[in-house]
């Protein structure tokens, strides 16, 4: 019995999971067909499917992204607790 809800619990949570990837695949699908559009207005002679230059843009946002995580957290590392805490 136990064997036999545990495979029916994976069939449920497999089928949820490959319905919720199916979604997310068509959301990213249009909002990559948005972004080459926009592409389209701010460079010359740029396809809106050109894979390399969504491919530099998503490189791009991803290292702004990172760095902008990164700075404030270096910063907050060189403070001493215990200076930070007594201030507070």
């Amino acid at each position: 019995m136990r064997e036999l809800v545990r495979r029916v619990w994976y069939v449920i949570n497999k089928r949820r999971v490959e319905a919720d990837l199916a979604e997310e695949m068509e959301f990213h699908r249009s909002r990559r067909a948005a972004v080459g559009r926009l592409l389209t207005q701010y460079l010359v002679r740029t396809a809106p499917t050109d894979p390399v230059a969504l491919g530099l843009v998503s490189v791009l946002l991803i290292v702004v992204a990172t760095a902008a995580s990164v700075w404030p957290a270096r910063r907050a590392a060189r403070v001493d607790p215990v200076v930070a805490l007594r201030y507070e």
